[in-house]
C-alpha cells in the first residue's frame, strides 16, 4: 500500500481460518470490523507481541488503525490477500 493512498476509510476487516498463500486464494470468512487505516510502516519486533502473532520476521507492515466499527454479528464475506472490494448489508 501507497503512503499517498491513506488515509483509507471504511475498511472491512474480514477474518478466516486458513493463512492464503497466493493472490488467487479464497475462502470463506466473516467480516467483523470496519476501519480507517491512518498509516503504514515496517511492522517491529516490539510490536509482535500486540499482533498476537505466531512469529516475528522482517519484511511484513503494520496497519496503524483508527474509528474501529465492530461488526456484530459477523457477517459473511469472502476472504483474499490484499485490499479488494465486497459489499456487505450493515447499518
Amino acid at each position: 500500500m501507497d503512503a499517498k493512498q491513506l488515509p483509507l476509510h471504511n475498511v472491512v476487516i474480514v477474518e478466516n481460518q486458513h493463512y492464503l498463500n497466493d493472490d488467487g486464494d479464497e475462502q470463506q470468512g466473516q467480516a467483523v470490523a470496519i476501519v480507517d487505516i491512518v498509516s503504514v510502516h515496517p511492522w517491529r519486533q516490539d510490536e509482535f507481541e500486540a499482533a498476537c502473532a505466531s512469529y516475528w520476521a522482517e519484511g511484513y507492515f503494520a496497519w496503524v488503525l483508527d474509528n474501529v466499527r465492530r461488526i456484530d454479528p459477523p457477517l459473511a464475506a469472502p476472504a483474499k490477500r490484499k485490499i479488494y472490494l465486497i459489499e456487505i448489508d450493515h447499518p
